[in-house]
């Protein structure tokens, strides 16, 4: 085999997607409306098999860190280190933000010059990156609330396999593909190395702390 292969992972949305890099290249992409558990091995086997390759042929791989739905990612995250740990040299990888690859993509694919791109992250809150001159900037949040007030922009929702997360109001369904993404885009800035694969999660979930007193019986 010639060239560096890398198997992307990105089970952070509906439906799952996987895909091949050569060389910094995609050229193999397959989506499952399935199960994260299953969808991750059976599409990532079903992509090496197309193109006669095994893990052990494979430079590294590169993952989709959402944010979207954290039971995909953490699976996704937990099929990447242990095919990793499969391998007796170190084994690279490489992770992007789902949230901000779905707003290059829609702008390049011929999407407004300006748009609002966001996903839920829990119940009433959300992602959002918002597109100006065909630019995306940074994650950031909002509530359901400032997603309901009118917006001067166009703006779209990703879709994540949990139906107890409802879309923002006044927000069209786009549905994203890693074949839309500018040639090149994995090459860039935006995908980084990283010592493991981990979500992103822009706004941890608060507990509180355990105290005798307040949860004796």
């Amino acid at each position: 085999m010639t060239g560096q292969h890398y198997l992307i992972i990105d089970a952070a949305l509906a439906p799952l997607q996987a895909g091949l890099l050569l060389d910094g290249r995609l050229t193999a992409t397959e989506c499952a409306e399935v199960d994260a558990l299953d969808g991750i091995f059976e599409v990532s086997a079903e992509l090496l098999r197309a193109a006669d390759l095994r893990h052990g042929d494979l430079a590294g791989y590169v993952y989709g860190a959402g944010p979207g739905t954290l039971l995909g990612l953490r699976l996704a995250a937990m099929a990447i280190e242990g095919w990793r740990s499969m391998r007796p040299e170190p084994v690279p990888v490489r992770q992007y933000i789902t949230l901000t690859a779905a707003a290059a993509a829609h702008a390049h694919a011929g999407g407004p010059p300006a748009f609002d791109m966001l996903v839920p992250v829990r119940r009433g809150l959300f992602a959002r990156v918002s597109v100006r001159d065909g630019r995306a900037g940074p994650p950031e949040l909002e509530t359901a609330d400032e997603a309901g007030m009118p917006s001067a922009v166009p703006r779209y929702h990703l879709p994540v396999p949990n139906c107890r997360l409802p879309p923002p109001p006044r927000a069209e369904l786009f549905r994203f593909n890693l074949r839309d993404l500018p040639p090149g885009w994995f090459g860039g800035p935006q995908v980084k190395a990283v010592d493991h694969p981990a979500p992103f999660n822009p706004s941890p979930a608060e507990y509180a702390e355990w105290a005798g007193g307040r949860h004796r019986g």
